[in-house]
C-alpha cells in the first residue's frame, strides 16, 4: 500500500473513526473537480483518490516534527513533474531556495496554502515559506504523495 500511488486513499480511510463524514477531506476550492465520497466503505473505495484533496507525508514520524503530515495538494515543482494529473509519489527534497523549488499553483487559495506538521500544528504557508519549511523537515527526500 504504501508505494503505491493508487492506493494512496487508504491512508485517509483509516481515520474512519475519527472522521464523521468523508467529505471533509475534500477541500471546499475543490468541490468542482474531486468526487466526494458518501461512506468510507463501499463508495470510498470504489471513487479511491478522487474523493481527496490533500497530500500526505510518505514518511513522517513522531520524531521529526517539521515534517509535512498532509497538506494542500495544489504544489507544483517543475523540476519533479508536478503537477501531476495522475497520483504519484515525489520525492521533493530539501533543495529549495527564494529562485528554484516547489511552490503553490494559486489555483486552490490564492499565493498559499495550508499544511499540517508532525508536531500537530497546521501552517499556512506561502511560497517563500513552504520552500523555507521542506529545508527545515530534516528529511532529505520529503516524499510527498499525490492522490
Amino acid at each position: 500500500m504504501e508505494n503505491n500511488p493508487s492506493q494512496l486513499f487508504r491512508h485517509f480511510q483509516i481515520l474512519s473513526n475519527d472522521l464523521s463524514v468523508p467529505q471533509v477531506i475534500i477541500c471546499p476550492s475543490e468541490y468542482k473537480f474531486r468526487l466526494a465520497a458518501t461512506n468510507f466503505q463501499n463508495d470510498f473505495e470504489a471513487k479511491g483518490n478522487s474523493t481527496i484533496s490533500y497530500f500526505i507525508g510518505m514518511d513522517t514520524d513522531v520524531i521529526r516534527h517539521q515534517m509535512f503530515l498532509v497538506g494542500d495538494r495544489d504544489i507544483v515543482d517543475p523540476r519533479f513533474g508536478l503537477p501531476n494529473k495522475v497520483s504519484s509519489i515525489v520525492n521533493l527534497g530539501t533543495n529549495h531556495s527564494q529562485q528554484v523549488g516547489a511552490s503553490w499553483s494559486g489555483e486552490n487559495h490564492r499565493d498559499g496554502g495550508n499544511v499540517a506538521l508532525g508536531d500537530g500544528s497546521v501552517q499556512g504557508l506561502t511560497t517563500s515559506m513552504l520552500r523555507e519549511q521542506m529545508m527545515k523537515t530534516e528529511d532529505v527526500t520529503n516524499r510527498l504523495g499525490f492522490p
